[in-house]
């Protein structure tokens, strides 16, 4: 089963769904092989990701680390479920910020330490969230999928 497979109906993914809007341009950070960069009404599109996916009709790939790779400015940034598992997630952060006028993330919110392998930052609160952005965000919500909570977070 793909990673897209076994996600494609969480709840999470439709309320960024809803959240896009439309813009000039989208980029999926840390896609995997999501459609995200699909969504929404947008010209231009983009996927970031660290080790090459398959390609998606009309979407740019940019493969690399999202903080080493150069990137274009865009309208929407999204970045979902990544941030918990990067070294260094203020500075990820800060270019997601500085990347897209808008920037839509989501992170596990209160998942125990070690409940899943690769998350470095468990449990992730929200007060690290604001810390790493640096900023309050111009929404926010909690959403419930299988048990678990994420926290999904739009900057502009």
């Amino acid at each position: 089963m793909t990673y897209w497979a076994s996600r494609s109906k969480m709840n999470y993914y439709k309320l960024v769904e809803n959240w896009m809007g439309t813009g000039d341009s989208i980029m999926d950070v840390g896609c995997e092989d999501t459609p995200v960069a699909t969504w929404g009404h947008f010209k231009h599109r983009y996927q970031v990701n660290l080790k090459e996916v398959e390609a998606l009709e009309g979407v740019v790939l940019i493969v690399g680390s999202f903080v080493d790779v150069v990137v274009p400015k865009v309208s929407l940034v999204t970045c979902l479920q990544v941030l918990e598992h990067v070294e260094d997630p203020a500075a990820f952060a800060q270019k997601l910020l500085a990347t897209g006028d808008r920037v839509i993330a989501s992170v596990p919110y209160l998942w125990p330490r070690g409940a899943c392998p690769g998350h470095l930052h468990d449990p992730v609160r929200l007060s690290m969230v604001l810390d790493w952005f640096g900023k309050m965000p111009i929404r926010k919500d909690f959403v419930r999928d299988g048990g678990v909570t994420r926290l999904v977070v739009e900057f502009a």
